[in-house]
């Protein structure tokens, strides 16, 4: 029995187009076998229909506790990556009046990077471009972009 499914999937279970979003399902009662054994098998596939994965926390249980558990997550991050680009902005606009110190540059590059990286790691670029390739150039970048403006931070303080 299929319980859900995101993306469009043939009636043979081959993956038609991908759809990387978040999302949460719920068990029919009816299924659920009270004080025995329940197997619940999970099919995941990767961008190519081949085998897929989970690479964060999935919630089983009462589906108010995982409704809550589901909108923490989908709130904390993406709030958290928001705040840090306002930080690197507001870092931007000090560099752009007093460039003559240039650690506030560097310092709004460490803290975009980091943003861009949040927004990777937990895939909330997919909200916007359901792209792997796009998704990995992003992940790539923030770590070299932050590792070379937290170089460029450091240094400056030895100018």
């Amino acid at each position: 029995v299929m319980i859900g499914k995101l993306g469009v999937i043939d009636n043979n279970g081959k993956l038609i187009k991908s759809n990387p979003k978040y999302d949460y399902f719920q068990v029919d009662k009816k299924l659920i076998h009270y004080n025995a054994d329940n197997v619940i098998a999970i099919k995941l596939a990767n961008f190519y229909g081949g085998m897929g994965g989970m690479q964060h926390t999935s919630y089983f249980g009462n589906l108010e506790l995982c409704k809550k558990e589901f909108n923490q997550h989908l709130i904390f991050y993406p709030s958290f990556a928001f705040g840090m680009i306002g930080l690197g902005i507001y870092h931007l606009v000090i560099f752009l009046k007093f460039r003559k110190d240039k650690t506030y540059l560097y310092y709004s590059g460490i803290v975009f990077s980091i943003a861009l990286f949040v927004i990777t790691v937990f895939k909330f670029n997919y909200w916007f471009i359901e792209s792997f390739y796009i998704q990995f150039i992003l992940f790539s970048s923030s770590i070299a972009f932050g590792a070379l403006s937290v170089y460029l931070f450091v240094s400056s303080f030895f100018e």
